[in-house]
């Protein structure tokens, strides 16, 4: 499993802003991503892969410089949890807010599930978009 812990790290990593990671080596056809809390289309549901590329190019422009650190991995089966921690300062425009100078960090758990390819067929994530949109001011 620790081809598909480093692969799990990768899936994150690509959220940096300077990123060169394809996201196309690390997720398996018909992958599906499911965030909580984020703007899905219907929660059971999920994001597809496109979706989440473009979700994270929206994040890339309001957080130019986003930096992500690893607090832990634990494996079960075919499964990776990960505990990750961002961080980076608003420059662009996000959920409607202009830019605000503001540095802001946050935590959250991934879940990867690989298939037999040892590719990421499915994510479920869980951050904490509180703690940013209250850094940010757009909830008190």
């Amino acid at each position: 499993m620790e081809d598909q812990k480093a692969t799990s790290r990768k899936s994150i990593e690509w959220w940096n802003s300077d990123s060169q990671i394809d996201p196309d080596s690390l997720f398996a056809p018909g992958y599906i991503n499911h965030q909580e809390p984020i703007a899905a289309t219907d929660g059971e549901k999920g994001v597809t892969l496109d979706e989440l590329k473009a979700i994270v190019a929206s994040y890339h422009s309001a957080f130019p410089g986003t930096q992500v650190a690893f607090q832990m991995q634990l494996v079960d089966g075919n499964r990776i949890a990960t505990h990750w921690t961002f961080s980076g300062t608003q420059k662009g425009s996000y959920e409607g807010l202009a830019p605000t100078g503001k540095s802001v960090s946050w935590a959250g758990i991934s879940i990867d599930e690989y298939d037999a390819d040892g590719k990421i067929k499915e994510t479920w994530v869980v951050w904490d978009k509180f703690t940013l949109f209250r850094t940010l001011g757009l909830i008190e």
